[in-house]
């Protein structure tokens, strides 16, 4: 029996069992550069490329025009074409032109076109978000001075490669995997937009004091009450004076509490956390300088915890306001507006705790209250369980491309 030559991937589709295995290829032999200017100034589309959407346009990518009105020294790209920033292909900055048919970018950009007889063209735009590829290109940056990959620097890139049946097969797989990946990203979107809806009708607008939505049971009920979260909201000043408390905790915009040592990949610098404010399991926190992104929360994954003095801790009177309720009515168009307003009003752009508790808001009764948030949370509960969904997909794409590209290491 003929000894097979070239390398073979750990998941390989049984047509292909017998096939040889992948061949060493540099990408001079199927990337050529394409140098094409706007000298005629006939193309006005002035596109750019970003890390997660690929091609956008300039406009909307930079939410203002170019500055100069002189496109002409511009390159042209073309539908089926690549493209990369050389000072951004690390975070992932190259992608193909699919949505238009012909664009313009800045000088800067590299723009290449690749032998489709020679590579199939989606297996090679799954290839660069591999490892394998992303690998290559931080080689070539460790060796540029100015931390940048040129297009030849880009063309020197090493690539394993099946034959073009077999890539094609590879990229019809994960092209599959990537509209599932899509359609889930889609029903994610479509949640949180009815999510954004229901809570501008869920809760009064500016100079109203009934909401445009109300649950059939409280149809008859008076309006909301106008309150100051200084009648409910109290301030936590604990320490950890005796230095029982050991987990460091951070305030995201995103995660809300999550460990410290997670969001900044390493532990705090001193070890003396004594003058740390102490947090317990449903009470809140804010940072005073990072407020007006958003990232205030409500401790709920832990008993207890330690922050930073800088934070601001603080509870609420549950007689008085349903805890979830608020947790929903700290991310209303009029929470954040509020907040902005404290902000404008303050020297040094923060919002400290009594600011925040002088911050206005309309309340229905508790029942109404626990209601509202009862509805929320269950399409909050319904948005994590896409989210999920989602990233599972996303882990299973990457553990697929794992087995199917070969590691030029192994080589």
């Amino acid at each position: 029996m003929e000894k097979k030559t070239g390398l073979v991937p750990r998941l390989r589709f049984p047509e292909f069992g017998d096939a040889d295995g992948y061949k060493k290829r540099s990408l001079f032999d199927f990337v050529y550069e394409v140098s094409t200017r706007n000298r005629l100034n006939e193309f006005h589309r002035i596109l750019s490329v970003t890390n997660h959407k690929g091609f956008v346009l300039a406009k909307d990518q930079f939410d203002h025009r170019v500055a100069s009105s002189n496109v002409t020294t511009y390159k042209v790209v073309k539908r089926g074409q690549y493209a990369f920033n050389p000072s951004r292909i690390n975070v992932g900055s190259i992608a193909r032109l699919d949505d238009w048919e012909n664009g313009i970018l800045s000088p800067m950009y590299a723009v290449f076109r690749i032998h489709d007889k020679k590579i199939y063209s989606n297996y090679f735009l799954h290839w660069l978000s591999t490892f394998q590829a992303k690998q290559g290109i931080r080689q070539k940056i460790k060796g540029s001075v100015r931390e940048t990959v040129d297009i030849k620097s880009f063309m020197s890139l090493a690539i394993l490669l099946p034959i073009i049946a077999e890539q094609q097969k590879i990229a019809s797989c994960l092209s599959s995997l990537d509209d599932l990946i899509t359609a889930q990203e889609d029903k994610l979107a479509a949640l949180r937009e009815h999510k954004k809806g229901l809570m501008q009708q869920l809760f009064p607008r500016p100079g109203e004091t009934v909401p445009r939505l109300r649950f059939p049971e409280f149809g008859d009920a008076d309006g909301y009450k106008k309150r100051s979260l200084f009648d409910f909201v109290y301030e936590v000043s604990t320490r950890n004076r005796l230095n029982e408390f050991h987990r460091i905790l951070s305030v995201t915009n995103h995660k809300g509490f999550v460990l410290a040592k997670d969001q900044f990949d390493h532990r705090v610098a001193s070890s003396n956390v004594t003058t740390y404010k102490v947090v317990k399991r449903g009470q809140y926190a804010f940072n005073p300088s990072r407020i007006n992104v958003g990232s205030i929360a409500r401790l709920d994954d832990w008993e207890n915890g330690i922050l930073s003095p800088m934070y601001a801790v603080f509870r609420i009177h549950d007689k008085k306001i349903y805890s979830n309720y608020f947790l929903h009515w700290l991310s209303t168009f009029q929470a954040k507006q509020g907040i902005r307003q404290k902000i404008k009003g303050s020297v040094r752009e923060t919002v400290d705790i009594k600011s925040f508790m002088s911050l206005a808001i309309l309340l229905p009764i508790i029942a109404e209250q626990q209601k509202i948030a009862s509805c929320l949370s269950s399409l909050d509960n319904l948005i994590t369980a896409q989210e999920d969904k989602l990233a599972g997909l996303r882990e299973h794409k990457k553990g697929l491309m794992q087995q199917l590209f070969p590691s030029l290491e192994n080589h």
